[in-house]
């Protein structure tokens, strides 16, 4: 446990003062204050994992870029009957999966990185919840990015055979 003096200090200026509208009890208004804090706390982190996942998102975008215009190009032979409908379908597949692929890939690199900057502060304050938290976390991204070499590997291999 981290001592109290160094994170939280213990000075006068540390003290909350607490209003309230209407007539409450001491418990109560401490207790609506706890809830409004775990409410934030829970929300912060919400709000930081999604723009963790956003970041690669926007970092592998240029990828969905490439298929997009795969899909345009595609749309050119849109006028061709029968054929032109297939391959404007087919460039529309291209680009969902691409976008699909790339959500995926951005959940399991994001996710992990984002609870493995909240995990090494856990261990600071919390060591007994953080370090399992952040060995979880670091076992979860590698094995993300094992899965991720391993497809890699695997269109390699297809791309040699054909």
């Amino acid at each position: 446990m981290a001592p109290p003096s160094w994170l939280c200090s213990g000075g006068s200026y540390n003290e909350v003062d607490l209003f309230a509208e209407g007539l409450l009890s001491d418990q109560e208004l401490i207790s609506n204050a706890e809830s409004e804090n775990m409410t934030s706390t829970w929300l912060l982190r919400a709000v930081g994992i999604c723009l963790c996942i956003g970041g690669v998102v926007m970092f592998l975008n240029p990828l969905q870029t490439l298929a997009n215009l795969v899909d345009q190009f595609f749309s050119w032979f849109r006028s061709i009957p029968v054929l032109g409908w297939l391959l404007d379908t087919l460039g529309d597949a291209v680009a969902l999966a691409v976008g699909c692929a790339i959500f995926g890939v951005s959940v399991g690199i994001g996710l992990p990185s984002a609870l493995i900057v909240m995990s090494i502060s856990w261990c600071a304050v919390r060591p007994l919840l953080g370090i399992p938290m952040l060995l979880a976390c670091v076992a979860a991204l590698c094995m993300a990015l094992k899965s991720l070499f391993r497809m890699a590997e695997q269109g390699k291999g297809k791309r040699k055979v054909a």
